[in-house]
């Protein structure tokens, strides 16, 4: 009998040595989190500020660019919509070519352009703007041209 109460003793202390180290681990795991809380802060400031040390791009100036006089930017696209979709948008008017710009993985990035054979089509395009397509309300701009990259 009292090898059994032995036996007993030292499965409570096992239990006890268990709950202690459980509560110890608790405590660890509390102030990790606030730590990486205040690193998150302290992050999403240095963001928000472009305190960092990122190279980022400076914003675009577009005031030298010229407007294309027969293509739109479409923007805000479902993300279903694929290119006979996006000519489908613009059936009244006639269109010459359209496409939706895709990621590496093939899936849509959610805008495109349609290119029209005329600039009165072009323009007729620019006040489908706010139209909604399959819940989303899409936004359509006059493109710039493509700026020609310099090789040597």
């Amino acid at each position: 009998s009292t090898q059994s109460t032995w036996v007993t003793r030292g499965n409570e202390r096992r239990n006890n040595d268990r709950r202690n180290d459980d509560r110890r681990n608790d405590d660890r795991n509390y102030n990790n989190r606030s730590r990486n809380n205040d690193n998150r802060r302290r992050n999403n400031n240095n963001n928000n500020n472009n305190n960092n040390n990122r190279n980022t791009r400076p914003p675009k100036n577009n005031e030298n660019r010229e407007i294309s006089s027969n293509m739109v930017y479409v923007s805000n696209l479902p993300f279903t919509v694929d290119d006979k979709g996006l000519e489908e948008i613009f059936k009244e008017l006639k269109v010459s070519r359209a496409y939706i710009t895709r990621r590496r993985n093939g899936y849509s990035k959610g805008y495109g352009f349609v290119e029209f054979t005329s600039p009165e089509d072009q323009k007729k395009a620019v006040g489908y703007d706010s139209r909604e397509v399959s819940g989303r309300v899409i936004v359509v701009q006059a493109a710039y041209k493509v700026d020609e990259k310099k090789t040597n």
